[in-house]
């Protein structure tokens, strides 16, 4: 499973990347080089944002917002272990 994860964060890294450079080399073609520069960190950005540092802040303020409970106290072990 943790191969799995390592693998598919590669081919997300790999696809982030050929989304930019398609866009940065369209716009080139279409465009400028200026703007072909403009475009392919726009996406850059908008990809970061979107696969990495969006889904990292949502985590955390659910970690935040939900704190794992304890159900290990003295009353919840007396109760199991009677007969």
């Amino acid at each position: 499973m943790h191969r799995a994860n390592e693998l598919g964060l590669v081919g997300a890294v790999s696809l982030a990347v050929a989304i930019t450079a398609a866009m940065a080399l369209v716009a080139e073609v279409v465009l400028s080089n200026w703007l072909a520069i403009v475009f392919g960190a726009a996406a850059a950005l908008a990809t970061c944002w979107l696969w990495l540092l969006q889904p990292i802040i949502d985590l955390r303020r659910q970690a935040t917002a939900n704190p794992p409970q304890t159900t290990h106290n003295e009353d919840s072990r007396a109760a199991v272990s009677r007969p």
